[in-house]
């Protein structure tokens, strides 16, 4: 019997649900895989019409922007899903001698769910800097509200995590390191001033 899930036995319990899931992976895959193109093209459109520090600008956030979210999506599939499902299938949540069965598609929604969040967080970073290049925000705002952003780090990865506190630290750690990682930035190149 094949198993995932942090050692747990995956099931269908329908008889189209494994197409399915497979078919959403592979609609998911495409689209995903499809962006980087579709993100040049965007950029080529757009590149005329720029003056060369814009384009340098944009050039830069657009690699930040592919490095984060890859580093995100291998973040997550290689620590935080197994980390939070192994927690959350653990001994202490369920009775002694009960087996743990997760249904197959439910346990993908979940996973493409908390990668596409992790995702879209570690994105974060690169929109605040490109709002300080841009001088909509203020490197002294980001330092002044540092415990603000600081609690609504481990809110959003309350967010995008499932309900237990291990997946949460491991998340907000590295979004806590990526918001000094900008205003350090943000500091050497004079943005936001």
């Amino acid at each position: 019997m094949e198993r995932s899930a942090g050692g747990n036995i995956l099931f269908v319990n329908a008889i189209a649900e494994a197409f399915i899931v497979k078919m959403k992976v592979s609609m998911i895959s495409g689209i995903i895989l499809t962006v980087p193109f579709h993100l040049y093209s965007v950029i080529r459109f757009l590149y005329p019409a720029l003056f060369p520090k814009e384009r340098r600008i944009l050039i830069l956030c657009s690699i930040c922007s592919f490095f984060l979210a890859v580093t995100g999506v291998i973040f997550a599939y290689k620590y935080i899903v197994p980390l939070s499902v192994g927690f959350l299938t653990g001994g202490m949540f369920s009775p002694p001698g009960i087996g743990v069965l997760i249904n197959l598609s439910s346990y993908v929604d979940n996973l493409i769910m908390m990668v596409a969040g992790i995702v879209v967080a570690f994105q974060l970073p690169v929109l605040a800097e490109v709002l300080m290049i841009m001088d909509i925000l203020k490197r002294k705002t980001l330092m002044k509200a540092g415990r603000i952003i600081i609690v609504g780090i481990f809110i959003l990865s309350a967010v995008i995590t499932p309900p237990d506190f291990v997946s949460q630290i491991a998340i907000a750690i590295p979004l806590i390191i990526l918001y000094f990682a900008v205003l350090a930035v943000s500091y050497i190149f004079k943005f936001g001033n």
